[in-house]
């Protein structure tokens, strides 16, 4: 990524007095842009990543509780008398059933989002943080996508 940026650098900055480029030093503090642009742009992709991961996590959560209030309705319309009651849970059913679906697709996506980040923080620190403990384990989680390690005490 780096290289692709000071590539974009090269070929579209040069000076108005020498026809300089970061190559040849034409123009002070080149590499420094570099430098500053490629930490902005993994700052920006971590940050944008849980952005999205807690957008999905929190659609996930809504999908969920719709699917428990939905379940909720029909177990008590079950225990009730009234006309075309199959015809209405059934209708229910379908809904609870779609927002299933929807609360599936919100995790497996929230999954691969997981499965590509790097865990590590634009500092290039490891972006893991203690969660806790039990009697066997030491529990982190990565602050970036929220995937859990369990380690054996």
């Amino acid at each position: 990524m780096k290289t692709k940026i000071h590539n974009i650098l090269k070929e579209t900055l040069t000076s108005n007095y020498d026809n300089g480029n970061i190559e040849d030093g034409g123009i002070g503090g080149g590499d420094d842009a570099v430098d500053k642009l490629h930490e902005l742009f993994k700052t920006e992709s971590i940050m944008g990543m849980k952005e999205i991961i807690d957008e999905l996590n929190k659609k996930f959560n809504d999908h969920a509780n719709l699917v428990r209030d939905y379940q909720e309705v029909m177990d008590k319309m079950a225990r009730l008398e009234f006309e075309n009651k199959s015809v209405v849970i059934d209708e229910f059913r379908k809904k609870r059933n779609a927002a299933d679906e929807k609360m599936k697709e919100y995790h497996q996506a929230v999954i691969a989002l997981r499965k590509v980040c790097t865990h590590m923080l634009p500092n290039n620190f490891c972006a893991f943080v203690s969660a806790g403990q039990t009697d066997e384990y030491t529990i982190e989680v990565c602050s970036i996508c929220g995937t859990e390690l369990r380690r054996k005490l």
